[in-house]
């Protein structure tokens, strides 16, 4: 997931560097939205390792 953010956050930037703002926004947007479900649902649970 985390590798997955990486890459959109990159996608933004490149698309950003190419004069595609508007989507570049989008992106950017979406990603957020996604980091923080994942800082949310995935990051904050306790670790539990199964034996």
């Amino acid at each position: 997931m985390i590798a997955l953010l990486f890459v959109l956050f990159a996608c933004a930037m490149a698309l950003a560097w190419y004069n595609r703002v508007t989507v570049a926004y989008a992106v950017f947007g979406v990603t957020l939205l996604m980091s923080v479900y994942w800082l949310k649902f995935h990051a904050t649970t306790a670790l539990t390792i199964q034996l």
